[in-house]
């Protein structure tokens, strides 16, 4: 069900908190800074927090096994696409784009033994000319005899910080400074009357950021800044707009 318009926490309480992370997953051994994706996840679980994580194709034939684990700690898994594509430069380039959520689709239910609902187009590049396309090629897929899975489409989001996480760890800012700007960003939002869906990053799709990546720790941080705030944290099948998708393609 992909749509033009894209989901976002419309339809949440003021101070509830979807937490996402994307580009996973990923893994560091030995090393005090790098995607730590399946402690992030059991981190999380402890404080009682469903996340979810829309990983790469590319990242899960790299880390089946991390995904399982995400997936044992009770987070939902959504579809960023195989390669990290940007959607609406491969349609102007008229490339298909249904291959891509295919074939991340086939890693994650190698990986975990199931599919996924949940998709998130990598940059946000998404329109109504994507969410189009996208449609014709899975109703030619389904006139061609394959068996087609369903997403809802595409998940946005409604807080992201300046440069995202991803560019304080190239600049070698600490998890708590950017702890703090996810704080500052979240209490500063003009939307303040609704919650909010968070975008982070549990790993990276670029390869020299990809050691820098410090978002376990940030979380770490964060976690307990948001609960003395007030906030509280749902999931994203909590959020009414995706209830109400997961409904009409169940």
């Amino acid at each position: 069900m992909y749509l033009k318009e894209q989901v976002l926490g419309k339809g949440l309480k003021p101070m509830q908190l979807c937490l996402t992370y994307d580009d996973g997953p990923g893994a560091t051994h030995g090393s005090a800074s790098g995607p730590r994706t399946l402690e992030l996840a059991e981190y999380l679980r402890d404080q009682g927090i469903v996340a979810t994580f829309f990983v790469l194709g590319k990242h899960v034939d790299q880390h089946a096994d991390v995904l399982k684990g995400v997936h044992a700690a009770g987070h939902l898994i959504g579809n960023h696409t195989y390669d990290h594509c940007d959607l609406q430069k491969r349609r102007r380039a008229t490339l298909p784009l249904l291959e891509e959520i295919s074939r991340a689709d086939e890693a994650i239910r190698k990986a975990i033994c199931c599919s996924t609902r949940y998709f998130r187009p990598p940059g946000g590049a998404w329109d109504d000319e994507v969410a189009k396309a996208l449609c014709a090629e899975e109703d030619q897929a389904r006139t061609n005899g394959a068996s087609g899975r369903q997403h809802i489409g595409a998940v946005g989001w409604d807080v992201e910080i300046p440069g995202g996480d991803y560019g304080y760890w190239k600049d070698g800012k600490t998890p708590e400074e950017c702890a703090r700007a996810f704080l500052d960003a979240i209490e500063e939002r003009p939307e303040k009357s609704r919650g909010a869906i968070v975008l982070m990053h549990d790993s990276n799709n670029e390869d020299d950021l990809r050691p820098k990546n410090r978002t376990y720790e940030m979380t770490q941080k964060l976690v307990p800044l948001l609960g003395a705030a007030g906030y509280e944290f749902v999931p994203l099948n909590e959020i009414p707009e995706v209830k109400r998708r997961l409904a009409a393609i169940a």
